[in-house]
């Protein structure tokens, strides 16, 4: 795979801005004013590298840990577009560092619908928008690039509605099949559940699902194969964590709204988020939040593990498209 080099304007004063409304000393200069590098969460896009930038925040990656899929791998195999968990601290003098990043695909699959601006993976739907990149394998470097049979490899943000936006396509060579979301319709008597838009067999495979029992509304990665019947048997189940360890205390996340109960009580992506008097909005306010809307927030994780949103990014739809040949 290539890497996209992007080039990226980062602002900088004396200390390090992250996400859609940056970070202030007071609020990365120590835990209860110790000037203790704060350990941090961020969820979102690689937006570049030289170090690594997710949700617009630099990174020094150097003596990160990588894991693709959960195991060990090198910087060198992230690639612009991931969306990935990234771990670690920001210093008193803002500085950041990361300890560990994760990536796991949405979708590894065969094509098997595919129009002007959607494919079909495993019954799910794959949003194409401006902001998609495709791998350089991928020639035209769009979704012409790609025909129906062809297997792919999906990055990208996981909506309510269980279509996925996708952030990178590439090619993929491993006959693996691949698909995340959220369980529903778990039937522990024929081990099965629906994932998306896929009905999964868990017969037999192996479950990874740490300290909770596999249940509806658990977010996980399942790795396995489709059988004659189109039913996915899975021989590999991963929880993927939605929660914050309780040593996190800031955290980024991008993504959509895929549960609202309140302003003060909705998940992003399945992340516990709320909000109060001094939660700032860019690009809208607390009306516009609902089920389906992206947003990136940023804020602090209090007591009960969820994030108090400092800052939302109402994420609209960019309509201007640039075009051209990439020359670095």
């Amino acid at each position: 795979m290539t890497r996209f080099i992007v080039n990226t304007i980062t602002l900088f004063s004396t200390l390090l801005l992250f996400g859609c409304g940056g970070s202030d000393s007071s609020e990365v200069g120590g835990i209860d004013g110790s000037g203790a590098p704060v350990a941090t969460s961020t969820t979102g896009t690689i937006d570049g590298f030289g170090s690594v930038i997710v949700n617009g925040g630099r990174y020094n990656s150097d003596k990160a840990q990588i894991f693709i899929n959960g195991e060990m791998a090198m910087e060198d195999n992230l690639q612009v577009g991931y969306q990935v968990n990234l771990t670690g601290s920001i210093a008193n003098d803002g500085t950041a560092t990361a300890d560990k990043i994760e990536f796991t695909p949405n979708s590894v699959g065969v094509i098997t619908t595919k129009n002007s601006n959607a494919l079909v993976v495993m019954g799910n739907t794959i949003k194409i928008n401006n902001d998609t990149l495709f791998d350089a394998a991928i020639s035209p470097r769009n979704i012409h690039g790609l025909t129906i049979g062809s297997r792919i490899l999906v990055s990208g943000s996981l909506a309510a509605d269980n279509s996925i936006t996708a952030t990178r396509i590439e090619l993929a060579s491993n006959p693996t099949q691949q698909l995340l979301g959220f369980v529903r319709e778990l039937n522990t008597m024929n081990m099965t559940f629906q994932l998306n838009q896929q009905r999964v067999s868990y017969a037999g495979a192996n479950l990874n699902t740490g300290n909770q029992n596999l249940r509806n509304g658990l977010l996980i990665s399942v790795r396995g194969m489709l059988d004659s019947d189109q039913l996915f048997q899975a021989t590999q189940v991963n929880r993927i964590a939605t929660e914050f360890s309780n040593t996190i205390k800031s955290a980024s996340i991008e993504g959509y709204i895929t549960r609202f109960g309140s302003a003060t009580d909705f998940e992003v992506t399945g992340i516990p988020v709320t909000t109060n008097a001094q939660t700032r909005y860019d690009n809208g306010d607390a009306k516009n939040l609902a089920v389906g809307v992206k947003v990136e927030v940023d804020g602090k994780v209090d007591g009960n593990g969820k994030l108090l949103a400092a800052e939302i990014e109402f994420e609209h739809k960019i309509n201007n498209k640039i075009a051209g040949k990439i020359t670095k």
